[in-house]
């Protein structure tokens, strides 16, 4: 790390005429900044979220169930795959398991 008065030296021989105290402030004001940003968890196995997406949502546990509607919120693709196959798991559904006839469907009048 190179030091304040280092510094100092090596502008001033490029033509800076400021004080040290003026540096001093400007560096403390900018220490932190260039701090990486924290590394992302990673996310889950590609097999985890299929099996997530595929399963009746009643299935997951709370956990799981908060992890999808996460990374649904950061992939509008990912939400829109979701989305689908809960349409084609209802369409089979209904379609293995039709409404019974109500009473009255059958009454003409």
């Amino acid at each position: 790390m190179i030091g304040t008065n280092q510094i100092l030296a090596e502008i001033r021989d490029r033509g800076y005429k400021g004080a040290e105290r003026t540096l001093r402030r400007w560096l403390i004001s900018i220490r932190g900044r260039n701090t990486p940003a924290p590394v992302p968890p990673a996310p889950p196995p590609t097999r985890d979220i299929t099996g997530w997406i595929m399963r009746p949502i009643d299935n997951l546990t709370d956990e799981h169930q908060a992890e999808l509607e996460r990374l649904c919120g950061l992939c509008p693709d990912l939400a829109a795959i979701r989305d689908l196959a809960l349409a084609r798991a209802r369409s089979a559904s209904e379609a293995r398991y039709p409404a019974a006839p109500s009473k009255t469907s059958g009454r003409s009048r």
